[in-house]
């Protein structure tokens, strides 16, 4: 069950989360890495996948935030004062400020718990290249095979994956080098290099091959 945070999938998705930093995937936000998972056999369930785990942890983040408040006898006792000077307030400012919670917008729960855990615009489209490019679903895997053999179809899933990776990762470090620019340089460089190293070889590789 992938949409539980304790299932089999979200322990895999913790464990591997550290190796998208990359591409701009904190581990806080292993749901993403999950969603990488459960895309390989349909790209549309990513977008399920998401959506059933970032509920799930808004939903458990609020729980624990009512548990603490239950207990807290400070803040209950804090709430109690806070009654007389809701009172005093206008119609207008208990309309605007209190229906909605601080920080939250006039959106869905898993929207706002998606925006919190990618951080910026930039890691949000790093993600969306890589589920663009890396691996294809698990059908077209399986035409792969039985048109061609196993071999070209593990290629196909090696190379696709790799090359994902390295796409996203260069957009998010581009993109965000005003925030880290040593870093951002080190793996531009880095990938840069291993995309020129790898061109020359599989050039040399198909030299002789004649289409």
């Amino acid at each position: 069950n992938e949409d539980s945070g304790k299932s089999v999938l979200s322990y895999i998705g913790k464990k591997i989360t550290p190796i998208f930093r990359p591409m701009g995937i904190s581990n806080e936000n292993w749901p993403a890495t999950v969603g990488f998972i459960t895309g390989i056999f349909a790209k549309e369930s990513v977008v399920g996948t998401l959506d059933a785990l970032y509920s799930q942890t808004e939903n458990v983040q609020r729980e624990e935030e009512r548990e603490t408040k239950f207990y807290f006898w400070k803040q209950l006792g804090d709430s109690f004062l806070e009654i007389p000077r809701g009172f005093r307030k206008t119609p207008q400012q208990t309309t605007e400020k209190n229906l909605l919670p601080a920080g939250i917008s006039r959106q869905d729960p898993a929207v706002a718990e998606m925006q919190r855990r990618f951080g910026g615009k930039n890691n949000a489209f790093a993600y969306l290249l890589f589920i663009l490019i890396y691996v294809p679903c698990v059908a077209t895997i399986a035409a792969i095979y039985r048109e061609t053999n196993l071999r070209w179809a593990l290629f196909s899933v090696s190379y696709l994956t790799i090359l994902a990776w390295i796409v996203a990762t260069m957009f998010y470090q581009i993109s965000s080098i005003g925030n880290h620019p040593a870093t951002s340089l080190m793996w531009i460089l880095i990938l840069s290099g291993f995309l020129i190293a790898a061109y020359f070889v599989m050039k040399f590789k198909t030299r002789n091959i004649k289409f």
